[in-house]
């Protein structure tokens, strides 16, 4: 998976300086390891805001980097990084970027998108770079409360990895139904090249989480196993994000970011 995620930032100047790893607060859970030594975490932080505390999925270059990406989003979240593209859109999206210090000194460039969700919180995706390590997100505020019972549909937008020659993804759309009384949810992503679908994925309300097997790959060309990693988000789970990633350890593994609301 490094192939793809290495390539986003091309360009971006890098910073030398600053902490370790080690030396960043534990903020991750790694649950994916790849041999070309990138991976995937998964982080819960706290933040000055109403909702307390965010979820983020992260698909990170250089797995040993993933409490450095976890230290810039927090510090994102937080309001400790300057917004340079300001950019919000009708409807409660946005679509922006924030550069930064991390809490050692490195710099950190945010690009991202979502939406606020109406009872307070947000969904969202992106990318980042903190130093020289680099990074695909999918985070939002946590899970506050969840529908007693019914079947909801989400809607939103995907961003795939590894499906086209744009290494700053090709966007696409997004649908999750999700049935609250059997705690399953399917989801469907579509780009003009790539694709990603899941079915019976379960619904975990003790950590918000939206989790199972499904496939990602290039539209009538390929189709590959995947890993779905996801989450709710907001009042009455209002909101959805989350991340499929190709379970094949392969250094351009497909990948796709996604997040939606009811």
């Amino acid at each position: 998976m490094y192939k793809i995620i290495a390539s986003m930032f091309v360009g971006v100047a890098l910073s030398a300086c600053g902490g370790t790893n080690s030396s960043y607060a534990n903020l991750s859970t790694v649950v994916t390891n790849f041999s070309d030594g990138s991976g995937v975490a998964i982080a819960r932080f706290p933040v000055n805001r109403s909702y307390a505390y965010v979820n983020e999925v992260m698909l990170i270059n250089d797995i040993n980097d993933a409490n450095r990406i976890a230290d810039g989003l927090q510090r994102a979240n937080n309001g400790q990084l300057i917004l340079v593209v300001p950019d919000r859109i009708p409807g409660s999206y946005y679509a922006e970027r924030s550069q930064g210090l991390s809490s050692f000194g490195e710099d950190v460039d945010l690009i991202y998108e979502g939406k606020s969700l109406d009872g307070g919180g947000f969904v969202s995706t992106g990318m980042i770079q903190v130093g020289s390590s680099v990074g695909v997100v999918a985070g939002g505020s946590q899970l506050i409360t969840r529908p007693v019972s019914g079947t909801f549909r989400y809607n939103g937008s995907s961003t795939f990895y590894g499906v086209s020659s744009n290494p700053a993804g090709e966007k696409g759309t997004m649908s999750v139904v999700a049935d609250f009384d059997i705690k399953t949810a399917s989801l469907t992503l579509q780009s003009a090249s790539g694709f990603a679908t899941g079915n019976d994925l379960a619904i975990d309300f003790v950590n918000g989480f939206l989790t199972g097997q499904g496939t990602i790959g290039r539209t009538g060309v390929s189709s590959d196993a995947a890993t779905i990693k996801g989450y709710f988000a907001g009042q009455s789970a209002e909101g959805v994000y989350g991340a499929v990633y190709e379970n094949s350890d392969v250094s351009d593994g497909k990948v796709a970011t996604f997040y939606g609301s009811k």
